[in-house]
């Protein structure tokens, strides 16, 4: 088996508010992500891992990631040795109902403190909506582990609710949920699951909106569109475990490099603390990870730095015949030299277009403006661009 990798410090924790702090709060620290760096352009895989002590004996035992600590009630990542850039993140912060109060005074320059905006759910919720909006988009596998959540109906619950939740915030991947189940507790097969969880969810709703005629199928549709489902036996050998589990998550992986998912690690560590920023600042909108991932472009505001840029990247492409760069600085300046909005002034020689339709019969005029559609269609403008004025006294018009 490949040596122990042991868990970073915290990267993320749940504090409640205080007196005059507002809160509650969730603290980040900066330096868990140094991982991603050293991975520079290199796709991670990430394997979120969700429950408690029995995750943290699965991780340890399966996995040769050996604890530094007991199951902790916070997020820590680790890299794991049995995958190349992979990063398992260890996630117990639904195990602390109550989080200790957050201290005032100044913030340490390698963290950052932030207050989550128009909470209304316990410390339990908002944990899930961690899991769920801000790791659940980089996450290719997501281990739930059925015996720390008391087992099975628990699991099936904090997946119904998972279920509900990306109605509102729907996430562009679909990840693969895996049920991890030990000796105790033998699971039905995938497909069952995904049963039960559709009838749960299609009670929630009914109840929720008992005018709108939900059926099984409409939420049979949503559990598929939100996770695909597998489940792993605890009780397979070692080696049988963690050929079933690489195996799942190389499927994953090539899912997402099919939706264009695959970030690099020099992406994925920007991209996570925005989701995580927008998550306290609006844990109840999607998070849009394509809007986050576009690079900000403001409209210039003048010629020179553009034309610096368009210079030096053609210097940096090889090309150096005039015939191509001197007639795009030129158009450049050229388009520059115009006020804005010209393009729509109309010079006043133009004069006064009129369609007159006077003295014609109704079927002759809708004949006439029927041919003229045709025509007009065919060179793609509608036909107030080609006449100011419509006259057609006869015809009520």
């Amino acid at each position: 088996m490949a040596p122990k990798s042991t868990f970073t410090s915290t990267w993320l924790t749940l504090r409640s508010g205080a007196p005059g702090l507002g809160g509650p709060f969730l603290h980040e620290a900066f330096a868990p992500l140094r991982y991603l760096d050293q991975l520079a352009d290199d796709q991670p895989q990430i394997i979120v891992a969700i429950g408690d002590r029995q995750k943290t004996k699965f991780l340890e035992s399966y996995l040769a990631v050996g604890p530094d600590h007991d199951a902790s009630s916070d997020v820590r990542f680790a890299p794991m040795p049995l995958a190349s850039a992979c990063l398992i993140a260890d996630c117990g912060l639904h195990t602390q109902p109550q989080p200790p109060r957050v201290k005032g005074g100044p913030q340490p320059g390698n963290s950052a403190l932030h207050e989550i905006k128009n909470s209304t759910g316990d410390a339990t919720r908002i944990a899930y909506g961690v899991y769920r909006q801000v790791l659940s988009p980089f996450a290719a596998v997501i281990l739930v582990f059925v015996s720390d959540f008391g087992g099975l109906a628990g699991a099936l619950d904090f997946l119904d609710s998972w279920a509900r939740g990306s109605m509102l915030q729907p996430v562009p991947n679909r990840p693969t949920v895996i049920l991890v189940d030990d000796k105790l507790h033998t699971l039905p097969a995938a497909k069952e699951l995904r049963l039960r969880i559709s009838t749960s969810l299609l009670r929630h709703l009914q109840m929720a909106e008992p005018t709108k005629p939900y059926a099984r199928w409409d939420t049979d549709k949503i559990v598929r569109q939100c996770f695909q489902i597998q489940v792993l036996s605890g009780s397979l050998s070692p080696t049988c475990l963690r050929n079933a589990l690489l195996n799942a998550l190389q499927q994953a992986t090539l899912e997402r490099q099919r939706l264009r998912m695959d970030f690099s690690a020099r992406h994925v560590k920007p991209l996570l603390r925005a989701a995580l920023i927008h998550f306290a600042e609006q844990a109840t909108a999607p998070f849009n990870i394509y809007q986050a991932a576009r690079i900000s472009n403001p409209i210039p505001t003048g010629l020179h730095d553009p034309l610096v840029r368009f210079l030096q990247c053609a210097a940096v492409a090889g090309i150096r015949d005039a015939s191509f760069i001197a007639p795009v600085t030129a158009s450049a300046l050229l388009v520059d030299a115009y006020p804005p909005g010209l393009h729509d002034i109309r010079p006043p020689t133009a004069g006064i277009r009129i369609l007159s339709l006077s003295g014609l019969r109704q079927d002759n005029i809708w004949d006439f403006l029927t041919a003229m559609r045709k025509i007009i269609h065919n060179i793609s403008m509608p036909i107030w661009e080609y006449f100011d004025m419509i006259v057609a006294a006869d015809f009520g018009l």
